[in-house]
């Protein structure tokens, strides 16, 4: 989706600077006006009728990038949430462990 609304914005900015009457609203304006095409197909259309005046190789990059990172950050997600998961659970049992002790302490010196 980032790819897309990229592309859009870039081709958008382009097309202002060509003619400065035309006003642009934005990206998701723009995706908006083509609702009828699919991400893909949209991307493809755009690569084909503007890509010998706006710079795509830049976004691809940058897309391209962010899909190689993902399994990575995938990773501290999951690293995160089993965290999340077991900083309370220890708590959890290091405060059931402690109440025990302090429950046999008592009943020991009662005997």
């Amino acid at each position: 989706m980032a790819r897309l609304h990229e592309s859009l914005d870039a081709v958008g900015r382009h097309l202002q600077r060509e003619d400065p009457s035309v006003r642009y609203e934005g990206a998701w304006a723009m995706r908006n006006k083509y609702a009828d095409l699919r991400d893909d197909e949209l991307l493809i259309r755009l690569h084909e009728k503007f890509s010998q005046k706006v710079n795509f190789e830049r976004i691809d990059a940058k897309y391209h990038r962010s899909i190689e990172q993902l399994p990575a950050k995938r990773l501290k997600i999951l690293g995160g949430a089993f965290l999340v998961w077991l900083v309370p659970a220890a708590m959890l049992y290091a405060s059931g462990s402690a109440v025990a002790w302090v429950i046999r302490g008592f009943r020991q010196s009662n005997a």
